[in-house]
């Protein structure tokens, strides 16, 4: 059976957002990746688990980040509607 690899890929994220993640590695004991795949995968379920809202928008991310996450208003103000921006091009 042939193994299957995880997928190579290349982000920029904000550096207070970089720091943030690098400090939860560290104290996890954990790599940056492995930190991000787990922030991400809780998104998702956040998003499974949070069916009351209809439409995916920016205030939903951006209470999630809150709770989260400790990064700037202004930071994730820009992800959320970035995400959200992204999500309605998609649909």
């Amino acid at each position: 059976m042939k193994k299957v690899l995880p997928v190579r890929t290349q982000i920029r994220i904000p550096p207070e957002l970089h720091a943030r993640l690098a400090e939860e590695a560290h104290k996890n004991e954990s790599s940056l990746n492995d930190a991000m795949i787990f922030y991400i995968e809780l998104v998702f379920k956040y998003q499974s688990e949070n069916t009351k809202e209809p439409q995916r928008t920016p205030r939903i991310y951006q209470e999630f980040i809150e709770e989260n996450i400790s990064i700037s208003d202004q930071t994730i103000e820009k992800i959320a509607t970035k995400v959200a921006e992204k999500l309605k091009d998609e649909e």
